[in-house]
C-alpha cells in the first residue's frame, strides 16, 4: 500500500475518532449545561434532553460520511450510508418523540386547567399509549419507505391476511373497544377505589389493553378493558355514603320466628360495630324474594368514615358475622344443586 493510502485510511480514521469524540462528549456537556438553565419551561428543558441522543447520532453520522469521502467509496456504499443513517436518526427521533409523549399530555392537561376545560385525569394515560402506538407504527412505515419497500404491495398483502389477523386479535381488538368506552363513559378515573364482580382495587393506570388497579395488600392487578367494560362497576370513591351490600339466600324451611331473630341479632351486630354508623342512612336488613333455593336476604350497612377507609375488611367483618348468626341459630343456608360433570 502507499504512503498515500495510508494517509488516506488515517484522515479517515481520524474523521470517525474526532466526531466520536465530540459527539459522545462535548454533544453532553453542551447539553448538559443547557438542561438546567430550562428549568422552568420544563417542557423545552424535557425537548432538549430528548434530543441529544439524535444530536449524538448525527455527529457520528456526520463522521462516517466524511471517512467514506475520504476513502473515495463506491455510489453504492454511499446510498447504503444514507439509508441506515436515515434509519437510525428516524429511530433516536422516534424514540425521543415516544419520551416526549406524556409530556405533552401533561402540556394538554396544564392547557386546559388556564382555560377552565376540566380534562380527566383517566384520559391523559389512555391518549399518551395510544400515541405512543402510533408514533411506533408512524416510523415503522417511514423506515419502510427510506428502505425502498413498496407500501402499496405491503398494504395489499396486509389486506390479504388482514382476515387472519383479525381472527387472531380479536381479544386486543375488544379490549381497545373496552378502552375507548372506559373513555367515554368515564365510570371510575384515575385513583379511584372501584369493586366489579371480578376485581377490587385502586385505579393506577389505563393503556389501550388493560387497566392497573392496585388491591389493598398491594398486590398489582392488570385487567383486560373488555372485562371492566362488560362488567357492573361501583366506584365506591364516587358513593356519598359507602355502604356494605350482602345477599344470601337461607332454606326455605326458615319460619318466620327464625327470621325475627336473625334480623334483630344482625341490627344489634351493626349499632355495635365501629365500621358502621346510621347516622346519615338507616340500616336496611330486608327479605327480597322467594325462590326456588328459598327466602332471598339482603342487608345494606352504611359504613363510617373509618369503616370506608378499609372497605373490603368492613364487607368481610359483615360477612363473616353473619355467617356466625346464622350458624348460632341454627338457620341452614340455601343448597344449591351441584352441577354433574359431563
Amino acid at each position: 500500500m502507499t504512503q498515500f493510502d495510508w494517509l488516506t485510511v488515517g484522515e479517515a480514521l481520524a474523521a470517525i475518532g474526532v466526531t466520536w469524540l465530540v459527539g459522545h462528549y462535548f454533544v453532553r456537556w453542551l447539553f448538559a449545561k443547557l438542561v438546567p438553565r430550562l428549568g422552568r419551561w420544563s417542557l423545552l428543558a424535557n425537548l432538549v434532553q430528548a434530543l441529544r441522543g439524535p444530536a449524538q447520532w448525527f455527529v457520528f453520522a456526520s463522521g462516517w460520511y466524511l471517512a467514506l469521502y475520504a476513502l473515495h467509496a463506491p455510489r453504492f456504499v454511499f446510498i447504503l450510508g444514507n439509508r441506515m443513517v436515515a434509519t437510525i436518526m428516524m429511530l433516536s427521533f422516534g424514540y425521543a418523540l415516544y419520551q416526549l409523549m406524556p409530556h405533552f399530555m401533561h402540556l394538554v392537561d396544564r392547557a386546559g386547567n388556564r382555560l377552565d376545560v376540566k380534562v380527566d385525569n383517566l384520559v391523559g394515560p389512555f391518549l399518551t399509549h395510544i400515541g405512543q402506538a402510533c408514533m411506533v407504527v408512524l416510523i415503522f412505515f417511514i423506515i419502510l419507505s427510506i428502505w425502498g419497500i413498496n407500501l402499496s404491495g405491503l398494504f395489499a398483502g396486509v389486506g390479504l391476511a388482514g382476515l387472519a389477523v383479525s381472527m387472531a386479535a380479536q381479544d386486543q381488538i375488544r379490549n381497545l373497544l373496552g378502552g375507548f368506552i372506559i373513555i367515554t363513559e368515564r365510570p371510575f378515573s384515575i385513583g379511584d377505589k372501584i369493586q366489579s364482580p371480578s376485581v377490587f382495587g385502586i385505579v393506577e393506570d389505563i393503556t389501550f389493553r388493560s387497566t392497573r388497579l392496585r388491591t389493598l395488600d398491594g398486590t398489582l392487578l392488570v385487567v383486560p378493558n373488555a372485562t371492566l367494560a362488560n362488567e357492573p362497576i361501583t366506584d365506591i370513591s364516587r358513593v356519598k355514603i359507602p355502604r356494605a351490600n350482602v345477599t344470601f339466600t337461607l332454606a326455605s324451611d326458615t319460619t318466620q320466628p327464625e327470621l325475627d331473630q336473625l334480623f334483630k341479632k344482625m341490627m344489634a351486630f351493626l349499632k355495635q360495630n365501629w365500621r358502621f354508623d346510621d347516622t346519615k342512612m338507616a340500616y336496611q336488613i330486608m327479605v327480597t324474594g322467594l325462590t326456588v333455593q328459598g327466602v332471598a336476604i339482603q342487608v345494606i350497612a352504611p359504613m363510617s368514615d373509618r369503616g370506608a377507609d378499609d372497605f373490603f375488611g368492613s364487607t368481610t367483618d359483615l360477612n363473616i358475622a353473619l355467617l356466625d348468626l346464622i350458624e348460632e341459630l341454627g338457620i341452614k343456608l340455601a343448597a344449591y344443586p351441584a352441577i354433574a360433570d359431563k
